[in-house]
């Protein structure tokens, strides 16, 4: 049996279904790993998105997950910092 993982009410509905902490590691390890989501252009990670998702589409939920995650960093970072000095 996989785990998963079930998005508190807070965070609002955007992928289809709940996460599978096994099959999201998978995606990370072999699909999407996380260096190179931080090197590539969100053009090209949505194009690989749909080639997972066409091979493997019972990843479908773990990829949309990790583009989201990859534009909630990339949003974070373009945000001006302020500092009090």
């Amino acid at each position: 049996m996989s785990q998963m993982f079930i998005l508190p009410e807070t965070v609002p509905s955007l992928l289809p279904g709940p996460i599978s902490i096994l099959e999201l590691r998978k995606v990370n390890t072999e699909f999407l790993p996380p260096v190179l989501v931080k090197l590539t252009s969100m053009e090209e990670l949505e194009r690989r998105k749909e080639e997972i998702d066409n091979e493997h589409p019972h990843l479908a939920e773990e990829t949309a997950w990790v583009l989201l995650d990859e534009r909630r960093r990339r949003r974070k970072a373009r945000q001006i910092k302020l500092r009090i000095i």
